[in-house]
Formats: C-alpha cells, sequence, structure tokens
C-alpha cells in the first residue's frame, strides 16, 4: 500500500509513561501532555498524528481521569485504549524475583502495541513508540526492517530499561531513539530541569 506523504502515527504506554515521568521530581511536577504532543510532532513534522493511540487502565469511577481522558481526546485528539484497573494484575512488591526490578508493577500494553505496529507499518512515513519497556524491541526491529517506515522509540533515557541501551546508542540504526529527558525544560518547566541537571547517560555514550 503507497503511504501519504508525512505521515505519522505515535503509540503510547500512557501507565508507564505516568509513573516513569514522575519517578524523582516532586508532586508538583507533572508532564504537561500537550508539550509532548508539540514536541513528538514537531520532531515527526507533522500537523496532527494518525492515529495517536493512549493505551491505560481505566476506573470509570475515578473522576479526575475521566477528566484528563476527555481532555486527551478533545485537545490533543488523542484515541484512549483503555483496560478496567481491575484488569491489571501487578506481581507483589514482595516477590522474591522482582525485588530488584520494579518495572513490573503495573499492567503494560506490550501485545496491542505491537498489532498496532504490524497494522500501520506499511501505512505511514514514522511511527514513534513511547514506552520504556523492552518487550517491544523486537516487534519494532520488525517493523523497522519491514519497508522504509521509520521506526521510533521516545521516552525518559533515564527511566528506559537498561537492555535497550545496546539498540538505541548505535548498532544498525534500525530504531531510533529521542530521549525526552533533553526536552525536559518544555515538558516539565524550568524547576524540574533545575533538580535534574544532569543529562542522559544515554547521549553521553561514545
Amino acid at each position: 500500500m503507497l503511504k501519504s506523504p508525512n505521515t505519522a502515527a505515535v503509540l503510547i504506554d500512557g501507565t508507564a509513561l505516568y509513573f516513569r515521568s514522575r519517578e524523582g521530581r516532586s508532586d508538583g511536577e507533572r508532564l504537561d501532555y500537550e508539550a509532548l504532543d508539540e514536541h513528538l510532532r514537531s520532531k515527526c513534522r507533522v500537523n496532527q498524528f494518525d492515529p495517536a493511540i493512549f493505551f491505560t487502565t481505566y476506573d470509570a469511577q475515578n473522576e479526575g481521569q475521566a477528566k484528563f481522558l476527555s481532555f486527551m481526546r478533545n485537545r490533543l485528539s488523542w484515541q484512549a485504549e483503555t483496560r478496567p484497573v481491575w484488569d491489571a494484575d501487578p506481581l507483589p512488591k514482595d516477590a522474591p524475583w522482582e525485588r530488584s526490578d520494579r518495572r513490573s508493577e503495573f499492567i503494560r500494553f506490550d501485545a496491542p502495541i505491537a498489532f498496532a505496529l504490524g497494522r500501520l507499518v506499511d501505512r505511514r512515513q514514522t511511527i514513534v513508540v513511547v514506552t520504556d519497556s523492552f518487550a517491544v524491541e523486537q516487534p519494532m526491529l520488525a517493523a523497522s526492517a519491514y519497508g522504509t517506515t521509520k521506526i521510533v522509540l521516545s521516552f525518559f533515557g533515564q527511566q528506559l530499561d537498561p537492555r535497550w541501551l545496546p539498540v538505541v546508542r548505535g548498532g544498525e540504526g534500525r530504531i531510533d531513539f529521542w530521549d525526552l529527558d533533553d526536552v525536559s525544560e518544555s515538558l516539565f518547566g524550568r524547576e524540574a530541569t533545575r533538580l535534574q541537571p544532569a543529562r542522559s547517560a544515554l547521549m553521553q555514550l561514545k
């Protein structure tokens, strides 16, 4: 199928993005989702994503979450792909095999992200995946090898699963990496930048 010129899609693990964006920050520092949307669209050189899918758990009784999803839908034109919050089955925090790895404490959306990649890969010029999960590495590599679609991983470099390092720091360059730590000033404001002055370790690799 022929691709329309300059089209892009973004697939967002909303649960991972929410929790990882708050690590190491004060309660008053919240991710500006509109700034994130603007940043990613600017990098892709598009006016709007087609589509932007936000994967998240959802509690219909949570009024704040309902307002956020309404904002996301009406202001950002993002589509919410929700699962009931009671479907989440996080591992116990005291599980002996997970004591050194907190990355499995909330529900993952690796399978639907991989499915969306497969459906979109021959129809978009660029596909951005916003996640810290290494489980989508193989689907992303497969998508990058399929044709000419540019496949991008975007996340906070300091919160990224370290197994991504050999992939995003060089290698064959099949997956681009856009480090959100590098634009923390625009995503969180100047105060957040002062609290976390160090550059991402990924950008210092040689």
